[in-house]
């Protein structure tokens, strides 16, 4: 049920904690003045200014029936909204958005299987399939900041959730604060998902960039461990002929693949035969080679992330504000710890309408600056330097396999630098060192109760477990 009116003017009158918003948007020594804030009630006012935490709460509640503040970008002067229209003033004079945090949005209404999956079959995904189908989103933000972190080198990190069927990745780097338009947009495109020309699958170019920098490991291993296992992706009938059908092999040996998949006594037993039928065609005969790569193809269309593109890409994109109160649930948009993405449960978050709602927000230490990760730099070496340490540790991989020179799996290094804090460049024509650890699958099949050994298990230090083979 929405919460009324009454609820939302107490919460953002006496509990919105402005102080906390004020630390995280002057962790840069960026001035709050220049800050642009909107609020979004009986009408939607932008350019809204204050100097303090104070300020912004009285500035916010002169618009009547307050539902949403919103925080928009730095100005490099006075927030202004004349922007570069009239005036013979040189534009580098005018005072314009030149900062703000690069902010991902992501929606679960993008992932066009959730509907099936969670909501029945029906036309929108309401509030408790958008709790149940929290996973998704959580793999999404894993693998935004994974990719962030290695290829943009990015460290700072902070998770939000929306307050209804989303989350908000804030990346908090200098470096990512002063990028221009045409800077996000590159960023946004290349950890965007990309469909191919059915719409059904990844894209090649996507897969091939999942290759390229090791991922799909841990992209087979997300599938398994936390769709197909964890929310039961294939335990409906229907589910399994949709993703038979997204894998369009039009083959003689797969014509029985969905009336063989459907006969399985779950999911998880469909997902091993589908899998295993495919793996063992592409084995026996060499022009069936590119069947594992249409598999990987489909399962990258429900693993990978998906984000609004606009929201990303503009300097001077508005979102709304942390710790809002989401004016169709009630839910307070709260941070998420690092090792709570795919364990948080939205239905537990304090919402308006609690009897001890301020004591809530204080157990659950909603504190902004608090809750962002500082992850560890990932350091480009040069490559003689990571071939050398590589030899040393007997760590070197054959270039074709990605296995162990020696096919023997090699000891853990004891240098961090040595396999978990690498960046490979693309041109480089030598024997590669192994991926980070961070995207290694598991090598051996588990018990099923076997659960600490599992990839994704909560509160440990890496979502992935170590170890694994490349698919690619």
């Amino acid at each position: 049920m929405p919460p009324t009116a009454a609820q939302l003017d107490n919460y953002y009158r006496c509990l919105y904690p402005v102080k906390q918003v004020e630390r995280l948007l002057t962790l840069k020594d960026d001035p709050l003045i220049q800050r642009e804030f909107a609020a979004d009630g009986h009408y939607y006012k932008r350019y809204i200014t204050a100097s303090c935490a104070a300020e912004l709460r009285t500035a916010l509640l002169q618009v009547p029936g307050l539902r949403a503040p919103q925080i928009g970008p730095v100005y490099s002067g006075a927030v202004t909204r004349s922007g570069l229209s009239g005036g013979t003033m040189e534009a580098e004079h005018y005072s314009r958005p030149h900062r703000r945090e690069l902010v991902f949005d992501i929606d679960q209404t993008d992932y066009d299987f959730l509907t099936d999956l969670v909501a029945g079959g029906g036309t929108e995904l309401d509030l408790d399939a958008c709790d149940k189908a929290w996973p998704v989103a959580g793999l999404a933000v894993f693998f935004l900041k994974y990719v962030l972190q290695e290829q943009f080198g990015f460290q700072q990190f902070l998770v939000v959730y929306s307050g209804r069927r989303g989350v908000h990745l804030w990346v908090l780097d200098k470096e990512a604060m002063g990028l221009t338009d045409e800077a996000r947009g590159a960023v946004a495109s290349f950890v965007n998902f990309t469909p191919d020309k059915t719409k059904t699958r990844a894209s090649r170019s996507l897969h091939q960039l999942c290759c390229t920098y090791g991922i799909m490991d841990a992209v087979w291993d997300a599938f398994e461990t936390v769709l197909v296992e964890g929310m039961g992706l294939l335990d409906d009938l229907g589910a399994r002929d949709a993703f038979v059908e997204r894998i369009g092999l039009k083959h003689d040996g797969m014509s029985n693949l969905a009336d063989e998949a459907s006969r399985k006594p779950d999911g998880k037993a469909a997902w091993a035969y589908i899998k295993t039928k495919i793996a063992d065609a592409a084995k026996r005969d060499s022009k069936c080679g590119w069947f594992t790569q249409r598999l990987e193809e489909v399962v990258l269309a429900y693993v990978w992330p998906r984000i609004d593109f606009n929201v990303t890409k503009a300097v001077n994109h508005l979102i709304k504000s942390p710790l809002v109160a989401h004016p169709k649930t009630g839910r307070i948009a709260v941070p998420i710890p690092r090792d709570d993405l795919l364990t948080f449960d939205p239905s537990r978050v304090p919402k308006l309408g609690d009897p001890n709602l301020a004591e809530a927000l204080a157990s659950r230490g909603c504190s902004l600056v608090h809750n962002i990760s500082n992850e560890p730099p990932m350091v480009a070496l040069d490559f003689e330097r990571r071939l050398a340490k590589a030899s040393k540790a007997k760590l070197v991989r054959s270039k074709r396999r990605g296995t162990p020179a020696d096919g023997k799996r090699p000891p853990p290094s004891e240098d961090v630098e040595d396999a978990a804090t690498m960046i490979f460049p693309m041109e480089v024509d030598a024997p590669t060192p192994p991926r980070p650890r961070e995207v290694d699958r598991l090598r051996r099949p588990l018990a099923p109760d076997d659960l600490r050994k599992r990839a994704f298990v909560p509160n440990r230090p890496s979502p992935l477990a170590e170890g694994g083979n490349t698919h690619c």
